[in-house]
């Protein structure tokens, strides 16, 4: 393979302290080449020491690569650029075993860097996530100096973070891509949806000009109907009050002519 463009490349004193413990570069061909891990637990009682009792079986035979392979595997050499001659080199993760001390001074600089780079203490953090993952990876290069299948089962572990970790990102990246489709499909309707409330605004007027003229037409009729009662009962009465006087009249006369008699 080719070997990485200058410009992807990092320098060697330009980058950023790692929390990653790593060797000084080295040239690529100082570098052995990583291999695929078969590693095999060993029998018996060397399988429960974990250790590097647990690297050989009963017969005093290695079950497991060298720790160099083992680390170049779970954590390859990153390429990185000499800062005088240009010349690609090798970083490769330190195959020195951790101390109490070294622990604490991982922690410490986890923190400080933390706070340099202002990351954020929840939700969504490239600053933070970058510099947890170096601390585990710091961590998974400690536990597998001491025992590489279980540096292993963290790199599974790792691994399945980060598969995680970007199906949550590409399931994000499409749900806000659907949501720009619908946008899009909604604002392509609203000049229709205006013209119909425009529309629905015109007929809700003429019907109102309609209820209104109704309105007025029931009131007149209304009011003609009240006149009408009224001259009737005002005729009505004048009537009954001619009769009255009427009736009155030709009872008077007849009792005149019936008094004579």
């Amino acid at each position: 393979t080719s070997p990485p463009r200058m410009s992807q490349l990092t320098s060697s004193s330009a980058a950023r302290p790692s929390l990653l413990k790593t060797d000084p570069p080295v040239p690529p061909g100082q570098v052995r080449k990583p291999r695929v891990l078969k590693l095999k637990p060993a029998k018996g009682a060397n399988a429960a020491n974990g250790g590097a009792q647990g690297q050989k079986e009963a017969d005093g035979k290695k079950t497991t690569p060298p720790l160099d392979d083992i680390l170049n595997a779970i954590l390859p050499p990153e390429p990185v650029a000499d800062d005088g001659t240009g010349e690609t080199l090798l970083r490769c993760v330190s195959a020195v075993p951790a101390t109490r001390l070294d622990l604490v001074h991982l922690q410490e600089r986890l923190d400080q860097q933390l706070l340099e780079r202002q990351a954020r203490e929840a939700g969504v953090c490239a600053v933070r996530s970058q510099l947890y993952g170096q601390a585990f990876d710091e961590l998974i290069r400690q536990v597998t100096l001491e025992c590489p299948e279980r540096g292993l089962l963290l790199l599974r572990v790792r691994d399945d973070l980060r598969a995680t970790t970007a199906a949550h990102r590409l399931l994000y990246k499409s749900s806000v891509a659907f949501g720009s489709r619908k946008a899009l499909t909604a604002a392509d309707g609203i000049p229709e949806l205006r013209a119909q409330v425009s529309a629905l605004e015109a007929d809700r007027h003429a019907l109102e000009l309609k209820v209104l003229e109704l309105q007025a037409r029931a009131e007149k009729i209304e009011s003609d109907a009240q006149a009408r009662r009224a001259a009737e009962e005002k005729r009505h009465a004048e009537e009954v009050t001619f009769f009255r006087k009427t009736n009155h009249q030709l009872a008077s006369q007849v009792k005149t002519e019936t008094d004579r008699a």
